[in-house]
């Protein structure tokens, strides 16, 4: 679709409101862009910041992994193979491609 992958970043969040862990996807314009939340939960694609109903846990792409402190503020925590189920999955779909 020709959208750069840098810039999408899977967030694990709690969706407050169901008091359940929920994963969405945010795009990054730049880096501190304030991203778009893309939520299977809620149909409109909304700012961050117009989604009180998650918190923010931490969040990946395929380069680094981010912990939330704040809503806003997330600090590069290391890279994603750090995560054991992102890793098997990645490892399963390579093998899918071979």
């Amino acid at each position: 679709m020709g959208l750069d992958t840098a810039k999408l970043r899977i967030h694990y969040v709690k969706a407050t409101t169901l008091n359940q862990a929920h994963m969405v996807l945010a795009y990054y314009s730049t880096p501190n862009a304030e991203p778009p939340i893309l939520d299977n939960l809620n149909k409109l694609i909304k700012p961050a910041s117009q989604r009180p109903d998650l918190r923010p846990v931490y969040s990946f792409n395929a380069d680094n992994l981010w912990l939330a402190k704040t809503r806003t503020k997330h600090v590069k925590a290391g890279k994603p193979g750090q995560l054991n189920l992102w890793r098997d999955l990645t490892n399963r779909m390579q093998q899918e491609l071979l």
